[in-house]
């Protein structure tokens, strides 16, 4: 692991897939712990969720954080956690961050930007990054995650994505890129050569196929830091692995089988709570084979009464009178709806979390087994504002890379201790969400048999 303390700057709370012990902050609207983040060998998650934010509320977001990181009492590596996918306000967040960081005179000399997630299969070939799909890889832009109905984008490789969605502010002949001939020579100091030959200001771009070439990759770079290089890095989660120095882990259970948490469990009900809350064509495939195959209750927010009186409070009775008789899954209705207008798009679905968020606050007066939170901007939000949880203990994952378990630290005295499951939308085979259920009945819920034996259970390694 690195000795240097490293904060990730979360565009959504599922990018510590791939590390295996960390400190996730939910609420970064409160003045940041410096001293906590500051410690040798830290490796610390802000959620700042921007990814549901407009441009506007992620600026003041992102300038506010960065300027408390900019003023640590020691050297940070600092990350800005994007979407393997390649949604979010990628150029914003990084210029928010250059920018404060220059008026602290602590600026960057270049930006590093790796979106691969090896483990959800997103890698970048020959500059063009793809995704698996059904077993071949295609190009991300020919995805459905380039019709993101706020951020779209037409571009698959990296240099002439990063030239539209920064239009044109960032060219994409103006990028550098260690390509496929650099990265197997599997020199360090070779790379380190280039990232410290690169123009100040550059955009650095990379090949990346395997976790081995990551670990290539960021090597280099803290060769290059220790000689003086400043970097910011923008990534998805298999190069904050890289960067940290991790590897993702099953958490750790007892003799009996059950779930080990840092902080003791107070009274709770006998099921758990599954909040669906993604709309991915893979989210929705998910959560038809969990109803199928999963003995789940379910309980659906129609998203078309979100603001009718007294909806929300119909719901949260229903949700609450379910978990009595097993666990529970509250959704949203799984059609998609678009109106052509980004802005108008995203305060919809905006409206749309506050009902969900609203629903879970009722609900978890009586704390429930457990939280499994299914998309990214709703496993933030459900933990910041339905559940209320300030702090989480990283516990390991359920399948290897993937599905995030973490246990509340400070939460409402109700809810400490509280197993919270991040399951990110768009990640896993159609029966993930059914096993990761099973198994955190079982780890968990009282009554169940231990599941031991379900977890990292091959067949449930997500490829896609």
């Amino acid at each position: 692991m690195s000795q240097n303390p490293v904060v990730i700057i979360d565009d959504d709370p599922t990018g510590s897939q791939t590390v295996g012990r960390a400190d996730l902050v939910f609420d970064v609207d409160r003045p940041l712990d410096m001293n906590q983040l500051s410690r040798p060998g830290s490796v610390t998650f802000l959620l700042a969720n921007t990814r549901a934010l407009d441009a506007t509320a992620t600026e003041a977001r992102t300038r506010r954080i960065a300027r408390q990181l900019a003023a640590a009492p020691s050297f940070l590596t600092v990350i800005s956690r994007g979407d393997s996918t390649l949604r979010g306000h990628t150029i914003l967040e990084v210029t928010c961050l250059q920018e404060e960081f220059a008026a602290a005179g602590r600026g960057f000399d270049l930006v590093l930007f790796a979106p691969a997630f090896f483990d959800a299969g997103r890698r970048t070939v020959e500059s063009v990054h793809e995704v698996s799909v059904r077993g071949g890889w295609t190009p991300v832009a020919e995805t459905e995650y380039a019709a993101d109905a706020t951020f779209g984008f037409t571009q698959s490789r990296l240099p002439d994505y990063l030239e539209e969605v920064s239009h044109g502010g960032v060219t994409a002949d103006g990028v550098l890129h260690l390509g496929r001939e650099l990265l197997d020579s599997g020199d360090p100091a070779a790379i380190a050569k280039v990232l410290l030959g690169a123009k100040n200001g550059s955009w650095v771009t990379t090949d990346g196929r395997d976790a081995a070439d990551y670990r290539l990759v960021a090597s280099a770079a803290r060769r290059a830091q220790e000689q003086g290089r400043t970097i910011l890095f923008r990534a998805g989660p298999s190069m904050v692995q890289a960067l940290t120095g991790q590897q993702s882990q099953p958490p750790a259970i007892d003799e009996n089988g059950r779930l080990v948490t840092g902080t003791p469990r107070g009274p709770h009900g006998p099921h758990g709570l599954v909040v669906v809350g993604s709309h991915t064509a893979r989210t929705s495939e998910q959560f038809a084979e969990l109803v199928a195959v999963g003995d789940v209750r379910t309980v659906e927010l129609d998203v078309d009464r979100v603001g009718t009186p007294g909806f929300v409070d119909q719901v949260a009775a229903a949700v609450s009178r379910s978990l009595k008789e097993g666990t529970t899954a509250l959704h949203t209705s799984r059609s998609r709806r678009s109106s052509g207008d980004p802005v108008a798009d995203l305060a919809t679905a905006m409206l749309i979390n506050d009902a969900v968020n609203a629903t879970v606050r009722r609900v978890v007066e009586t704390a429930p087994a457990y939280v499994i939170a299914k998309g990214g901007i709703t496993s933030n939000e459900v933990a910041r504002v339905g559940c209320q949880i300030h702090r989480a203990e990283l516990l390991g994952q359920l399948f290897p890379g993937q599905v995030t378990l973490a246990c509340a630290e400070e939460a409402p005295d109700n809810l400490l201790g509280l197993p919270y499951a991040i399951f990110p939308g768009n990640v896993g085979e159609p029966s993930a969400l059914a096993h990761a259920v099973a198994i955190m009945d079982s780890l968990v819920c009282i009554g169940s048999g231990p599941a031991a034996a379900g977890l990292w259970h091959t067949e449930e390694h997500p490829s896609s």
